[in-house]
């Protein structure tokens, strides 16, 4: 009986402290950690990777601003199949789920459509 009784007395002293720790590790660590996030929110955001999504037969967006040299995903969420074509590249027949990626390399303005559904049209501008 004396032997659970300290066993216990060590593991919940063994709690109490490491819940200590965690928590003095949080306040000072917190305040830092705060202040990182001020300083990565003044600073403008590159975003990595740029998305395009065809949803209910329309890209969305159908109008996108991309730096030169960044790669597009084009996903079709949609249950149709969709075939994205442009001046240069073309996705192949994309199913539901279906992606298709494309680096644009030049700066200019870039329109293409659904080859399968003309009336889908979208616009890429890089610069």
């Amino acid at each position: 009986m004396k032997k659970n009784f300290y066993f216990l007395i060590i593991i919940l002293t063994a709690i109490a402290l490491t819940l200590l720790i965690l928590i003095k590790s949080k306040k000072i660590g917190g305040q830092n950690s705060q202040s990182n996030q001020k300083q990565v929110s003044q600073t403008p955001q590159i975003k990595e990777s740029f998305r395009i999504t065809i949803l209910d037969s329309s890209f969305s967006p159908n109008n996108a601003f991309v730096p030169r040299g960044k790669e597009i995903t084009f996903l079709n969420t949609d249950k149709a199949i969709h075939r994205i074509k442009g001046e240069n590249f073309d996705s192949g027949n994309l199913s539901s789920g279906e992606s298709f990626n494309f680096k644009f390399e030049n700066s200019g303005t870039y329109e293409y459509t659904c080859s399968v559904h003309p009336n889908v049209k979208g616009k890429i501008t890089v610069k």
